[in-house]
């Protein structure tokens, strides 16, 4: 009888230990630290343009939130590109859409004497890829994170009237941060454009 309570004894105090190394494995997930993942900008194009946008036209966000407050958005450079160049397809194929059946692209470029990669490049230029990099990207920001909810903003003051800026909601699990919607004014922006999302970033 003393060898099986012995025995009980020793079971209950292991299954005691794996209970509070399991506790500590599972911390709360913190939306402090560097995060990547890919942002759908065919939904934004397709409101915008009303058309459909059959090709997927995204690029990568990188966001890093500090634990003083402080925050910065920035975009991948590769990405963007790559993104533009999809754009541009866009642009070609609405061309084709606007003048109808009888517009042929070969034609006009030999009109304009310009070869497709002249054409390309033109509009490329006019997008300009550093003027978009910037309006893209905030080196100095702040942010408000409590309940899933997320708040960016250029100053410290504009955090202490958060019902006026754009609330993300957030979910964190792990190492992965979903953004689920972003509301503002009573709109959402995943009832607008549901393609958008979910939004899913893995921390770096």
């Amino acid at each position: 009888m003393k060898k099986l309570f012995a025995v009980l004894l020793t079971l209950a105090m292991l299954l005691g230990l794996a209970a509070c190394g399991s506790s500590g494995d599972s911390a709360k997930p913190t939306i402090v630290g560097t995060w990547k993942g890919s942002m759908d900008m065919g939904a934004v194009l397709e409101m915008a343009l009303q058309m459909e946008i059959d090709e997927p036209i995204s690029c990568s966000m990188i966001y890093t939130f500090k634990e003083d407050g402080t925050t910065s958005v920035s975009v991948d450079e590769d990405s963007l590109a790559d993104m533009m160049e999809a754009l541009t397809d866009v642009v070609i194929g609405m061309m084709g859409e606007m003048f109808g059946e009888e517009f042929d692209f070969e034609a006009m470029l030999e009109e304009e004497g310009m070869t497709e990669e002249e054409f390309r490049e033109q509009i490329m230029a006019s997008m300009n890829l550093e003027d978009m990099m910037g309006n893209m990207s905030v080196e100095n920001g702040y942010y408000k994170y409590e309940d899933g909810k997320l708040y960016n903003a250029a100053t410290k003051e504009d955090l202490e009237n958060p019902e006026e800026l754009p609330c993300i909601h957030v979910t964190l699990k792990g190492n992965t941060m979903t953004f689920t919607d972003i509301e503002q004014d009573g709109e959402s922006a995943a009832e607008i454009m549901p393609d958008m999302f979910p939004m899913v970033f893995t921390k770096q």
